[in-house]
């Protein structure tokens, strides 16, 4: 099992700040997207899902765009002056898929160049199924955190 590395797209914070990225009330609809090794995150310029490339195709458990990331979290604890973002697992059976790459971006504008990328995870390796149950198991500090200091 590939161990993965999450990183905010450095980019996520201007969409923020500018409300491209609702997460107060009724969220925006976040995806997660998978990806293959080809995929090279640039964590300083991309900003749109349209910058994203060598996403797996549709089938085999997969569908182009990406899982619908369920209960959708945000908050900020004082005692570790942390704030996180976080969802459910996401459980998927009969896929036979091969990538490396998660990319969680917001899919509410609608078109590949208007969705906000926000956080990448990379693996160390690539992870495939075969004929099997797919299981994204976020952190238990979240798809991803960020200390204030």
């Amino acid at each position: 099992m590939a161990t993965f590395t999450g990183k905010w797209y450095g980019l996520a914070f201007s969409a923020l700040a500018n409300k491209e990225i609702d997460l107060v009330g009724t969220p925006d609809v976040l995806k997660m997207a998978l990806t293959t090794s080809a995929y090279t995150p640039a964590q300083d310029t991309d900003n749109y899902f349209d910058d994203v490339t060598n996403e797996l195709g549709a089938g085999s458990g997969y569908t182009a765009g990406g899982f619908t990331a369920d209960n959708v979290s945000f908050g900020y604890t004082g005692g570790t002056n942390t704030w996180k973002i976080d969802c459910d697992d996401e459980v998927v059976s009969s896929t036979t898929l091969t990538w490396r790459t998660l990319v969680l971006y917001d899919s509410t504008p609608g078109t590949a160049g208007t969705n906000p990328l926000i956080i990448y995870q990379t693996g160390d390796g690539d992870t495939t199924t075969t004929g099997g149950t797919l299981t994204i198991q976020p952190h238990a500090n979240g798809l991803g955190t960020i200390v204030i200091s």
